[in-house]
């Protein structure tokens, strides 16, 4: 296997490739898999061993071999889970490109030279053996047995996972996979636990990216704390992240992609549009710079300028769904109902799940008069997110414009408790309408 062909695979949209990192977790994943096929030397010195399975787990029939194939499932979602694109509703949307299948090079293939060569040149030190077991630990008399998983390096048999778990072999499993690649990459990891919305573990491995000794994490981890201030709106903070990440690689195109979005936020368009530019000199062949200019434009009511870079950013990646949703609403802007219908309709087919683009394809839909899609659309769209008062105001001016008084009122009801009762926020936007649909209701308790 050659490691740049395992690398062409490894695309994300935002990172561009981070090489040593994902060569390191991808051979690393196949490096422990080989454990339950291979247990002889190789030409590079590399000795796979299988873990030990103590007789509970065999009875299960999670032997030595289905017990590192268990692992490796865990591992493979974890670095799925850190690539993918799923509940991206943040920055941009979080274009963050596709769910990569990393570990799709049969076994056959593997050359364990080149394995070996990767995590020498990324962990920094020469893999001689690894081995592991699983052993039962003693529990007091009736209560449930708890087992132990370590995995080791040899001949110095230092601990690299060690978990315990009281529950299923599952639950074993996964806990050694999450401990497995935060050994291998904090960077990786962190990504997956921000996806789970696991804020404090994520903060802990980028921490431990910033202070360990491969500097090649550093600029990333900025990077990911970039992500996770805008989505927190610390504007300057976000700021501050990519100036970290810039004075250690003033090319680094990710890190003015994240100045573009923090300036845009801070309505500083001239900047924005600046480290726009910056983002796509210095990497044309990604969507990211297109889209974040595309993003500025359309703030500063340039809409045509503004599809054309979001066309560019299409053009680069079919895929980029928020482009499509942010074309769209240039659309609307422009009045083109129809075509940004179509938009939104390309951008749902790709992310089904968030219901922006549905409130936003059902906006389109109620402009060409097409009243019941429009409603059967936002319905839709309450069931993705029910609390969100910007899809009751919606679903309440439909209705009205169907004639249904009774359950335009009922929308209006839920909006003023959302609004009044659990603080929910109104957008800048839509307060002309949600005044409307509220005033009815007003109306209506008035003369009750």
């Amino acid at each position: 296997m050659e490691t740049g062909y395992l690398l062409s695979k490894t695309r994300n949209g935002i990172e561009l490739i981070r090489h040593a990192a994902i060569a390191l977790i991808a051979a690393g994943t196949v490096l422990f898999a080989m454990m339950a096929v291979y247990q002889a030397a190789t030409n590079d010195s590399v000795v796979i061993e299988p873990v030990t399975v103590p007789s509970e787990f065999e009875g299960k029939g999670f032997g030595g071999a289905i017990s590192i194939q268990r692992i490796l499932d865990e591992v493979s979602i974890i670095q799925l889970q850190s690539a993918s694109r799923k509940g991206a509703v943040g920055i941009a949307d979080k274009p963050v490109g596709d769910a990569v299948p990393a570990l799709e090079t049969p076994i056959g293939g593997i050359n364990f030279k080149n394995v070996a060569n990767v995590l020498r040149q990324a962990m920094g030190r020469q893999v001689i053996r690894i081995t592991g077991e699983i052993t039962v630990r003693e529990t007091r008399e009736g209560a449930p047995k708890s087992f132990e998983l370590r995995l080791r390096r040899l001949p110095d048999r230092k601990i690299i996972v060690s978990v315990e778990s009281g529950e299923s072999p599952d639950q074993l499993f996964r806990k050694a996979a999450w401990a497995l690649v935060e050994s291998f990459d904090p960077y990786i990891v962190a990504r997956a636990y921000y996806w789970q919305k696991d804020i404090a573990n994520a903060q802990r491995m980028i921490n431990i990216c910033l202070t360990n000794d491969d500097p090649g994490d550093d600029k990333w981890a900025w990077m990911l704390k970039a992500w996770m201030d805008f989505d927190a709106r610390k504007y300057e903070e976000v700021l501050s992240d990519a100036d970290a990440a810039l004075r250690i690689d003033p090319k680094f195109a990710s890190a003015h992609f994240w100045q573009s979005m923090a300036l845009r936020e801070k309505k500083e368009f001239d900047k924005a549009l600046q480290a726009a530019e910056l983002t796509i000199g210095f990497s044309p062949g990604i969507p990211q710079g297109y889209f974040a200019k595309g993003r500025v434009l359309r703030d500063m009511g340039r809409h045509e300028d503004a599809i054309r870079s979001f066309d560019q950013a299409i053009k680069r990646d079919p895929r980029h769904f928020a482009a499509y949703n942010q074309s769209g609403l240039s659309m609307i802007s422009l009045q083109r109902w129809k075509e940004a219908a179509e938009r939104f309709e390309r951008a749902i087919h790709l992310e089904p799940g968030n219901a922006w683009y549905h409130h936003n394809l059902a906006s389109a839909l109620q402009e060409q008069g097409r009243y019941t899609e429009a409603l059967a659309r936002i319905i839709f769209a309450l069931s993705l997110d029910a609390e969100n008062p910007a899809l009751h105001i919606l679903k309440g001016n439909i209705e009205l414009s169907l004639g249904n008084k009774n359950e335009a009122l009922a929308s209006a009801a839920i909006l003023r408790k959302l609004v009044e009762q659990d603080k929910k926020k109104i957008p800048e936007w839509a307060v002309d309408d949600a005044a409307k649909l509220l005033e009815l209701s007003e109306t209506k308790r008035k003369h009750q």
